[in-house]
Order: structure tokens, then sequence, then C-alpha cells
């Protein structure tokens, strides 16, 4: 079979495949799971850029040392609604679901919650945090930072 031809997978055994890769990789096993069902789940909403052709670059830049293999947070700052983590390199996938958890926690507590995460790599398509849990949330904000250079 050739590169251009496509080859239809089961999700779930796709999802398996990309969670003994990540394992393997060092990554545990739960945050695997999460890396892993984001990337099969963009799949399946046609979002192909974001899916699981990631996964060769995301295992790359855990061997290589750019991304954490297990997550880490360092909080900024917190305030009652309001938190602000430094992801020290953690797969973006699940800084996003643990901050969205984090969300919904501070929104429960405050009647807002609001999470930003900086210095952590790739999210993904950020849908696969904001459609985790869509009973708890009347509004869901993603936005992945860009990086600017301002000269002086």
């Amino acid at each position: 079979m050739s590169q251009s031809e496509n080859r239809a997978v089961q999700a779930r055994k796709l999802e398996n495949f990309c969670l003994e890769v990540l394992m393997a990789s060092g990554v545990p096993h739960q945050e695997a799971e999460i890396v892993s069902h984001s990337l099969v789940a963009t799949d399946l909403r046609g979002v192909l850029s974001h899916g699981v052709i990631s996964l060769p670059r995301y295992v790359s830049l855990i061997h290589s040392g750019a991304a954490r293999a297990e997550a880490k947070i360092e909080i900024v700052r917190e305030t009652g609604p309001m938190s602000v983590w430094d992801g020290c390199g953690s797969l973006g996938q699940v800084m996003g679901v643990w901050a969205m958890d984090k969300c919904l926690e501070k929104a429960r507590e405050n009647t807002i919650g609001i999470v930003g995460v900086k210095k952590s790599n790739h999210i993904g398509a950020c849908a696969s945090q904001v459609l985790q849990k869509p009973s708890e949330t009347n509004l869901t904000f993603c936005k992945p930072a860009l990086f600017c250079r301002r000269s002086m």
C-alpha cells in the first residue's frame, strides 16, 4: 500500500496504539490516555491536522527533552476564581484537561472560573478540552497563546 492510500482503522484500536506509543516514551498511563483520546477524537471530528498525525511530533519532543513525559504544574498565581499555571513543558492536552477541571471547580465555587496555562506544549485541537464535560459548562473559551516578540 502506498503512503497516499487511506486505511480504515477502528478508533479504539488506534487509540490503544497511541496509548502504547506514548507509554513507551515514558508518558504515565492516565496522561497517555488523555492525549490518545484527544488525538483520535480530533480525527473523528475531521480535524486531521491536529489528530493522530501529531503523534510522531509529540514522541520526538519527548525524546529530545523539549516536552516532559510526565506532566508537572507550577502555580504562578492563584486567586478565588483565577489560576495561572506554568506547564513546565508538559503535553498540552494533559494541561488542557487539567485546566478545564480546575476551571469548572473554580466556577462552582465562584460563579466564574479562569485558568491560564503557559509554557506547555502543543494543546492539539482545543475542542477536546472544551467538549470533555459539556453538561457542566455554560460558556467555555480555549485560546492557545500566541508568541510575540517586541523590539525596543
